[in-house]
């Protein structure tokens, strides 16, 4: 009995820490230098809950001296974004960070349109020849086959990945305006994981 519980032991420990995929893969549309970027996405693009200029794009925007567009608007879905694309296509910028999935996810409205609705936007300002970033935010009880499957969509489209950008953030009522939406505080923690990626990922600011 005690090697067979010796065994289960090592078995569920073996799960607990079985390694992620990896998510190093070759970025497209990398620039020589980023000077530009579009903002595009739901409310944490926009900003609800912080104060004014003091939004992830705002402060990301006064690190690294990128200029930026906010096309952020709140309560957009995959699908909505996906019909005001134009918005992003007619603008001349470097990069593409994007905050999608949050609504559909509270809407109800499926992993499979999702991730479809997501690949569309990926492919479609990958050839406007944008580099395209992801911002994964992971909410707290949602299934991890959202993450995998994003991370996926991602993958194929050559997307740069920003993994869990509010990790730790949304039961820390010093950093959360509600319990969708960061504060100033963590919006700045959204910066500086997104910069950091940046970074890792030798992207040249």
């Amino acid at each position: 009995m005690q090697r067979i519980s010796m065994i289960l032991l090592i078995l569920v420990g073996g799960w607990w820490f079985w390694p992620e995929e990896s998510t190093d893969w070759p970025i497209k549309n990398v620039p020589t230098s980023l000077n530009k970027a579009i903002f595009f996405g739901d409310s944490l693009t926009f900003g609800k809950g912080s104060s004014e200029g003091m939004n992830y794009p705002s402060q990301l925007s006064k690190m690294t001296q990128i200029e930026l567009v906010n096309k952020g608007r709140n309560g957009d879905t995959t699908s909505s974004a996906l019909a005001r694309l134009g918005d992003v296509t007619e603008v001349q910028a470097d990069a593409v960070f994007i905050t999608l999935v949050g609504n559909d996810i509270m809407k109800q409205h499926g992993l499979q349109t999702a991730s479809q609705n997501l690949s569309k936007i990926f492919q479609k300002l990958s050839s406007h020849g944008f580099l395209v970033v992801y911002l994964n935010i992971d909410p707290p009880i949602v299934s991890s086959k959202w993450r995998d499957t994003l991370l996926k969509v991602a993958k194929e489209n050559g997307v740069l990945w920003v993994d869990r950008v509010m990790d730790g953030l949304w039961l820390d009522s010093s950093k959360m305006h509600d319990q969708i939406h960061p504060n100033d505080a963590g919006y700045k923690v959204m910066a500086d994981r997104v910069l950091k990626t940046l970074r890792d990922k030798n992207i040249n600011l």
